[in-house]
């Protein structure tokens, strides 16, 4: 896996490295993006147990933005309720 990070956060761009992160989660592989601290969409990156289904991951890849934030809004609730227990 070092030799795949190490392929990946070497990217020339931010946007490289954005879209080479976010193709490897929709497969299933996240990693924490170190050179621009940056999380994968549902922090499964941080927290294996995060990691969302397939279906959502494909769905989020080819969404809109309004679909995206939506999607993202979600992954953040999981992931407070994850790490915080849920709101009584």
């Amino acid at each position: 896996m070092k030799k795949l990070l190490s392929e990946i956060t070497n990217a020339p761009t931010y946007r490289e490295r954005c879209d080479a992160q976010e193709t490897e989660w929709v497969k299933g592989i996240s990693y924490h993006n170190d050179i621009d601290d940056k999380c994968c969409p549902d922090f499964s990156c941080c927290h294996t147990q995060l990691l969302t289904d397939e279906y959502t991951r494909v769905l989020f890849k080819s969404a809109n933005e309004e679909q995206r934030i939506k999607l993202l809004k979600k992954f953040l609730g999981a992931a407070l309720t994850y790490m915080m227990g849920p709101v009584m």
